[in-house]
């Protein structure tokens, strides 16, 4: 975790920061090793190759003798300059959450303040690194919706990335849960990503552009379930299955909630 941000904010009161992957004296290291044997080196080494034979072999031979080092050089400078701004973007969002917001500084140059009033809600997802058919590691996502249709993902590479996404829920859900409250109240539709809810029913989002979106009425649900990463939504009148990726809802457990107890399940 970083201890400061660059940029206060009139949020409140600061009380967790969450960042990427730090740059560490490992990091500080390995940039120092390469550059000493795999860029000076190759260069000390290539120009006095070509000083002892520039007398004795001539301007063309000094230099063929020593361009392959110093190309060794140039490739290894190239190879260490990605690596590094590899790792430098790998440290960032830095991620620092107040009692009236929260803080993305997305790089060195940008900083996102976002109240939680303003933030409508945060997508989580699964994928799997396999390897000759065996899982090798989970890695979890989340995309932070806010300010209407803007978007922010939060990498794997954020330290401590569960407790944060549990932070933001802490904080978002009771707002959200308010505005659900009103809109149905109001007769208006609840979007949950690939899911809309209504007093009378639900409608599923088309997954292609020939396909219509689906509207069931809560009595002819039947049965909802969770497996695999899949919901299934079963019709009571004519037993179809209608299934989507829970990577595609927003506010998931707020959805659950509301579909079960709609639905009567």
């Amino acid at each position: 975790m970083a201890k400061r941000v660059k940029k206060l904010t009139p949020l409140g009161k600061r009380f967790s920061t969450f960042r990427g992957k730090k740059l560490d004296w490992k990091f500080y290291f390995t940039i120092v090793f390469s550059t000493l044997v795999f860029v000076l080196f190759p260069i000390g080494y290539g120009t006095w190759i070509a000083i002892i034979n520039l007398k004795n072999h001539g301007v063309n031979a000094a230099l063929s003798w020593s361009n392959p080092w110093l190309i060794l050089a140039l490739l290894s400078f190239i190879s260490i300059i990605g690596y590094a701004i590899y790792r430098i973007w790998m440290s960032y969002p830095i991620i620092t959450l107040y009692e009236g917001g929260v803080v993305i500084q997305k790089n060195f140059f940008r900083t996102i303040p976002i109240p939680w009033r303003n933030i409508e809600g945060i997508r989580e997802s699964l994928k799997w690194d396999i390897f000759l058919g065996k899982v090798i590691k989970r890695r979890l996502f989340a995309d932070l919706f806010y300010n209407q249709k803007s978007s922010i993902k939060l990498r794997d590479n954020i330290e401590n990335l569960p407790e944060l996404i549990y932070a933001i829920k802490h904080k978002i859900y009771p707002i959200i849960n308010l505005k659900i409250t009103k809109n149905l109240g109001q007769e208006k539709w609840i979007p949950f990503g690939s899911i809309l809810m209504h007093n009378n029913g639900i409608k599923i989002k088309r997954r292609r552009v020939y396909q219509q979106d689906k509207y069931l009425p809560w009595e002819n649900i039947k049965t909802v379930t969770i497996n695999n990463g899949l919901i299934t939504i079963i019709d009571r009148n004519n037993n179809n299955h209608h299934q989507l990726s829970i990577s595609k809802i927003i506010n998931f457990e707020l959805m659950w909630n509301l579909i079960a107890k709609e639905a009567n399940i």
